[in-house]
């Protein structure tokens, strides 16, 4: 087909993917760049440079309607990372990837032609789930791939949950034991939670005999602990207040042991669990016998997986920056007469009075 046949779109097309490919290659240079010299500024580069390889790759997913720009604008994508070196587990991720965003790219082409007003941005919504999710497994298999021929020192100094990452990891835990699946997304603090726990119910009751048998119980096990109780007033409120300040300080004691630090109560409990989390994992990790045990092909796995579960997250939060962005594209490509929306007569059925 020669240039004189070629529609506006589709030299658009051709210039969108070229463009692609470009970005692409820049994205995966300065990620990798992100890995090997994790500073700041890197990944600062890297998580604006997949910002906009993400935007341009929605734009694509609207104005790709031949299969064949669909599917070298998710190898423009895709293929960059496939060069870092082979490995089965990877390109079975590749693999999943791919099948991700060409069901992100069909679920924009099939809203499109549904919807009898044209809107770029409710198309980009239906693919939020497949399209990030995709994208998500993608960078992760990038990094894997990265990260496999490293020692298991390097290794293990790359282990880090983030708050999104523990989320993740309660709610999975969450299937077996509830209660850790709503510890890991609780936001209040540590005295808040603490406070939860312990309940004075003797202080709630109507019946003054028992109110006074559990006072009574109750001064005695805050004597035991060398806390001494002069009524002065509400005997009541003076001992939930002792009580309290005790139970607290008890919890908090306990949770530091965990931390590995000393708790003030004031501390997000989520944040908290994260990083008990952390701990345990990494001193298992970090163990000899566990060293021995854990193959080192293994460990990368284990990362590029927690990794994931870092990103995924990240990138949702991230995805209506990046389809305003790719709407905007599509609303100057509009103005500069690049691609048209033109109006057609719909046929449809209904059924006679």
């Amino acid at each position: 087909m020669n240039s004189m046949s070629l529609t506006r779109r589709q030299r658009l097309v051709i210039g969108h993917l070229i463009l692609l490919a470009g970005i692409s290659v820049l994205f995966w240079s300065l990620f990798r760049t992100s890995i090997t010299l994790p500073e700041s500024a890197a990944i600062v580069r890297a998580l604006l440079s997949a910002s906009i390889l993400f935007s341009w790759m929605l734009v694509g997913f609207l104005i790709w309607k031949e299969p064949t720009a669909l599917w070298v604008g998710i190898g423009c994508v895709v293929l960059p990372p496939l060069f870092w070196g082979f490995d089965v587990r990877a390109y079975a991720g590749f693999l999943v990837a791919i099948f991700c965003l060409w069901a992100a790219a069909r679920e924009v082409s099939r809203e499109t032609e549904d919807r009898l007003a044209f809107s770029s941005g409710r198309s980009f919504a239906v693919a939020k789930f497949m399209g990030v999710l995709g994208f998500s497994i993608l960078i992760s298999m990038g990094y894997f791939l990265s990260i496999r021929t490293l020692s298991w020192e390097d290794l293990v100094s790359r282990f880090q949950l983030r708050a999104g990452t523990v989320e993740k990891i309660a709610t999975l835990v969450g299937y077996v034991q509830p209660e850790l699946a709503e510890l890991g997304q609780d936001h209040r603090t540590v005295d808040e939670y603490l406070r939860s726990l312990n309940g004075f119910s003797f202080l709630n009751t109507s019946d003054e005999a028992l109110q006074f048998e559990q006072l009574n119980d109750e001064v005695g096990r805050l004597r035991e602990q060398g806390i001494n109780i002069e009524f002065t007033g509400d005997a009541l409120t003076l001992v939930r207040g002792a009580a309290e300040e005790s139970s607290l300080a008890s919890g908090r004691q306990q949770l530091g042991e965990l931390a590995g630090r000393q708790v003030d109560g004031d501390e997000q409990i989520s944040a908290l669990f994260a990083e008990v989390l952390e701990k345990k994992i990494f001193a298992i990790v970090e163990g000899s016998r566990m060293q021995e045990r854990i193959p080192d092909r293994t460990l990368p796995v284990f990362i590029a997986l927690l990794f994931f579960l870092t990103v995924w997250p990240l990138a949702l939060l991230l995805f209506s920056v990046w389809s305003f962005a790719a709407a905007l594209c599509i609303r100057l490509f509009r103005a500069l007469h690049w691609i048209e929306v033109t109006r057609h007569a719909a046929l449809q059925e209904r059924l006679e009075r």
